[in-house]
Order: C-alpha cells, then structure tokens, then sequence
C-alpha cells in the first residue's frame, strides 16, 4: 500500500507490471472535471459478485452530500455524485469513465431496492497521486469539524442574511446554497454547529475542494474564516490539524 486517504475512501498499491500473468496493464486517465450533470457513464467493475460488468448511467448531480451508511464509517467533507446507475455490492471503488474512457470519478455506494448510485470525485485522488509521482508526502489538513452544504432557503432559517445570500451570488451566480458547520470534535473550541462559512482566508467559499485545499496547506497553523452565527458575522482563526496524525 503506497497511500491511504485518513478521511475519503481511496489509496494507492503499488504493483510490478512484469509480474502480471496472462493480464495486460492499462492506463486510466483521471478526469476530475469531466464530473458534469448529465455526463453519460459506464462504471466497470464486479457489480453482484458477477465478473466484469459494466452499467450505464447519466450523472444526475454532483453536489449532493456525504451518503450516511449504517456502519462506524462515514465520510464528510466532500461532494458526492449521484446517477441511477443500479450499482451493488462488488463494484465498489470502481472507475466510473465517461465517453472518452477517462475515469471522471469512483463508484463509492448504492442504496438498497433503488437505482441510486454515488460516486466520489476525484480532486483530491489527483491531487494526491501528482504528489506521490513527484515523491511527496500529501498533506491532509481538517480544523476538526464537518460541515454540510445547504440550500439558501435552509441557511436563511439559522441565520443566513439576504445580503449575504447577494453577495455570494454576485461571485458565484450558479451556486444555490453554501456550506455549514454540521458537527465539531470536542477539542474544536472556535466552531459550532451552525456556523455558516461565509469567507475561507478572505475568499467566498461555498464548496469543498476549495476547503480542503486551503485546509491541506496550512496543516499545523491556522486559517482565518468568516461566519454567519446565528444572524451575527464572527471574524474566527481556528488552528488546523494533520489528519494523518488522528
């Protein structure tokens, strides 16, 4: 094992391709932003246990939040995406390739006695490969809280103001909600639930590859946010932590 991601569900083996028998080795390009509501896909795996099978579907979102599953286990902090592409048991972590045969993201989960399917995108799986290729270590920072995106209209309800609402429109006028701080760990003291990101070291941030970015390059110091609690803006600096570390 090369590398294993502390909080999303990827990592990387590293293999010798002159010990293949009877297999020839391929290549997969990675394709992050070719994650797009409507993209026809394919996902290839051993869907039901069956050898090799491959599903269609068409990306119906990609900014749906973290699917909850009835183990210990749950991601946070990223977007899923969602087609009805009737995946199960046995084609986890598969490539889900659109047209061009580029692996746009990775079949993570399906919910039972439904078509839906969820897929993780592949930020930050690139970002960790460009930076194992290049021999570095990949840094993963957290300010030990999770947030949730939510639609405007909810965000309103716990405090969000319409010039807020404005001015993140103004910047990003497809955008239709923000992010918020759904739970926090017991050490983190400057958070709470319900506070809405309003501004990430001076900049709008209303996704999570934007946040983990940010957080991924100041693990051991601090960012500064700007949140909406309860209807107030609070200027906060919260220390950032490894997560490879927890």
């Amino acid at each position: 094992v090369l590398y294993r991601d502390p909080v999303h569900d990827f990592g990387f083996f590293r293999y010798d391709p002159s010990k293949l028998r009877l297999t020839r080795s391929a290549e997969v390009q990675l394709n992050p932003a070719g994650l797009k509501v409507g993209a026809e896909i394919r996902v290839v795996g051993n869907d039901a246990g069956e050898k090799l099978q491959i599903l269609a579907g068409t990306i119906a979102r990609i900014d749906r939040n973290v699917p909850e599953f009835s183990t210990i286990y749950n991601d946070e902090n990223t977007f899923y995406a969602g087609a009805g592409a009737g995946t199960s048991g046995g084609s986890s972590g598969s490539p889900v390739l659109n047209k061009e045969g580029h692996a746009i993201a990775l079949n993570a989960a399906g919910q039972e006695g439904t078509a839906s399917a969820f897929f993780l995108p592949l930020e930050r799986v690139q970002y960790s490969l460009e930076l194992l290729q290049a021999g570095q270590p990949v840094p993963r920072g957290t300010c030990l809280a999770a947030f949730l995106f939510k639609p405007f209209d909810e965000l309103i309800h716990v405090g969000l103001l319409r010039r807020h609402e404005q001015e993140i429109l103004s910047v990003h006028p497809n955008v239709t909600g923000m992010l918020i701080v759904d739970s926090v760990l017991c050490e983190q003291q400057i958070l709470k639930p319900g506070d809405i990101l309003l501004r990430l070291e001076g900049d709008v941030c209303i996704e999570f590859v934007g946040l983990e970015a940010v957080l991924d390059m100041r693990v051991g110091g601090f960012v500064q946010m700007l949140v909406c609690r309860a209807g107030v803006e609070l200027t906060v600096q919260t220390s950032v932590a490894d997560l490879h570390a927890l």
